[in-house]
């Protein structure tokens, strides 16, 4: 219900992970095991996005 609501009028990415790996904080256990995933070019991706679009 949350992607649906969070997506209504426009086509966005959905990035999956929790609140912490999404505001790219490496978990040092996800880490150690190879399960984080660095979020800086996706956050480089929206800003070029936003840029795009006048923002």
């Amino acid at each position: 219900m949350a992607i649906a609501s969070a997506s209504y009028g426009e086509d966005c990415t959905v990035w999956e992970g929790d609140h912490i790996s999404l505001i790219n904080f490496p978990h040092p256990i996800a880490h150690a095991r190879g399960r984080w995933t660095d979020r800086i070019p996706s956050y480089g991706g929206l800003v070029r996005r936003l840029a795009d679009e006048g923002f």
